[in-house]
């Protein structure tokens, strides 16, 4: 049988494969027909090319309701973006080097509550059933808007749900970002910290960038803004971007991101120990979140800084992450072993993206290491 051609959309020489891959009928029957067309090449490229994509196959079987609808727009896109990648199977594909065995969790994934991400939860849960996920946490930035319903979908799909947010943050003047998470789901107090020391400050940094844009030529005015967070159903963080959106400025994510950091505004959010405490009263465990990145974005931790937070109360480090060499994550086990610190694992998934350890479940911990430490606070 001949291989398929090279190219993305490339024909598919065994088309009635398709019919018999173990998804949901209703999903089969009303997918449109161009998306059925990509699922073919995502699903028979993989399978000539790469064996142990079979392996994924099965786990396809036990995907949810979240399939078993009509799939448009932004769906399809995710679906291929799950679907096209070939090297699934995990234990080639992820940056924790553990036993093959260990119960995964993906503890650092965004959904659309967050304005620079585009999953829905269910999406979300969706792509974690169908890569034998253990467990995973919707970390959104500054905001819990998707817990409820990760609460929903958890026993749906038979993945444990770990509340959780990703909080803005700094160190030592240049941000930094922490990881929260609750075992019970946060007390009112850290809603409370949010918008007092979080909500407000963001609303410094939308106005800020207002500026920036108004100075670029940009015709986009503080009136459209306030009117854009009086309709928006998600936190104030979104209406920014939904903003921009409608008005031609920027056209996803991607170029939202790449434009506010072109822009050079920066507003210093609160000092890391500041983020701990909060997170413990609200009765959490705090983890500094991808201590490795050096892209000067955000503040890149050592042993020395990270021993001063373990001073402050801090409980864990996101060793595993798609930002982190191998000898990074040596180095971050060593440190956290030291301190008596929970080592935890997440792919910081915002849109679908072609390296597998940035997708849901391609980067992960030790779900059991992760329970056993919150048990015991």
């Amino acid at each position: 049988m001949p291989r398929p051609e090279p190219g993305l959309w490339a024909p598919v020489p065994a088309p009635a494969l398709f019919q018999y891959l173990p998804m949901p009928t209703g999903a089969r029957q009303e997918l449109m027909p161009g998306c059925r067309n990509r699922l073919k090449m995502a699903f028979v490229f993989p399978i000539l090319v790469f064996p142990d994509f079979m392996v994924l196959l099965i786990r396809v079987s036990l995907l949810g309701p979240g399939l078993q609808r009509t799939l448009h727009g932004s769906h399809q896109m995710h679906l291929v973006a799950l679907f096209i990648l070939p090297q699934l199977h995990f234990s080639r594909n992820t940056k924790n080097k553990e036993s093959k065995f260990m119960r995964r969790a993906d503890l650092h994934v965004h959904t659309h509550a967050s304005s620079d991400a585009s999953f829905s939860p269910e999406e979300v849960f969706s792509i974690a059933k169908a890569r034998g996920l253990s467990a995973l946490t919707f970390s959104d930035h500054d905001t819990t808007d998707s817990i409820a319903e990760g609460r929903r979908l958890a026993p749906i799909y038979e993945v444990d749900f770990l509340p959780g947010i990703e909080i803005t943050s700094s160190w030592c003047e240049i941000p930094a970002h922490v990881l929260c998470f609750f075992k019970d789901g946060p007390l009112p107090s850290l809603q409370e910290f949010l918008a007092a020391k979080i909500w407000s400050v963001g609303k410094q940094f939308n106005l800020a960038m207002l500026d920036y844009l108004q100075g670029q030529g940009k015709d986009v005015t503080l009136a459209e803004y306030d009117a854009e967070v009086e309709i928006q159903e998600e936190s104030e963080s979104t209406a920014l971007y939904h903003l921009l959106v409608k008005k031609g400025i920027v056209s996803d994510q991607k170029s939202f991101t790449a434009m506010r950091e072109a822009s050079g505004v920066r507003i210093l959010r609160p000092p890391v120990p500041e983020v701990i405490k909060a997170c413990h009263e609200a009765g959490g465990i705090a983890v500094i979140a991808h201590p490795g990145h050096d892209t000067g974005v955000v503040f890149t931790f050592d042993e020395e800084n990270i021993a001063d937070l373990a001073a402050e109360g801090l409980n864990g480090v996101e060793v595993f992450h798609p930002a982190h060499t191998d000898a990074q994550e040596e180095e971050y086990v060593r440190i956290s072993d030291s301190l008596g610190l929970v080592k935890t694992g997440g792919s910081d998934m915002h849109i679908p993206r072609p390296e597998p350890q940035k997708m849901v479940g391609g980067t992960y911990g030790d779900w059991d290491e992760i329970v056993e430490y919150i048990e015991k606070k």
